[in-house]
């Protein structure tokens, strides 16, 4: 048997769960507007609806194989989302016909990010003869846990497809 105080607090985590949830929300609403007057903004949000994360678990990730969109990506995380360097991860796709050294160093490098926040490295055991366009530098998740951020940008990506953001 549950006790009555277990159920009472599982009650009151959920209602604070909830009413976080739409602060969020309206937090970002009310910032819609101001941030849509930057194009990093509306770049980031777009590649975000298109390659990013649809989880509702807190966690902000885009995965790719284009080093330049990855790029533009953590600057959309760094500049509009005022995400910190150090909270940045990055998980890596390699084939086994990629060198890991040189991929990570090439990462590293491309995205502005120290080799420790490299989390996790995986090899796929193989591509089939049929691939043509092969991805030099594997697959790469670039991510962050927030769940704050992650609520917004649903939102945003909600508002902006609404007629009334003027774009659709």
């Amino acid at each position: 048997m549950v006790s009555s105080n277990l159920l009472a607090a599982n009650k009151a985590r959920q209602e604070n769960n909830r009413r976080r949830r739409q602060r969020y929300l309206d937090e970002a609403q009310s910032e819609f507007l101001k941030l849509m007057k930057s194009s990093l903004f509306v770049i980031g949000l777009g590649v975000y609806w298109g390659e990013g994360d649809k989880s509702d678990n807190g966690r902000v990730a885009v995965i790719n194989t284009d080093p330049d969109l990855l790029y533009i990506t953590a600057k959309f995380f760094r500049k509009c989302l005022m995400v910190s360097n150090k909270s940045l991860r990055v998980g890596l796709f390699l084939y086994n016909d990629v060198d890991r050294d040189t991929t990570v160093s090439f990462w590293s490098r491309k995205l502005n990010i120290p080799y420790n926040q490299f989390i996790k490295i995986q090899t796929l055991k193989s591509r089939s003869r049929l691939t043509k366009r092969k991805s030099k530098y594997g697959i790469c998740s670039l991510y962050f846990s927030n769940t704050e951020l992650s609520v917004k940008i649903h939102e945003w990506i909600r508002l902006l497809s609404s007629p009334s953001a003027g774009i659709v």
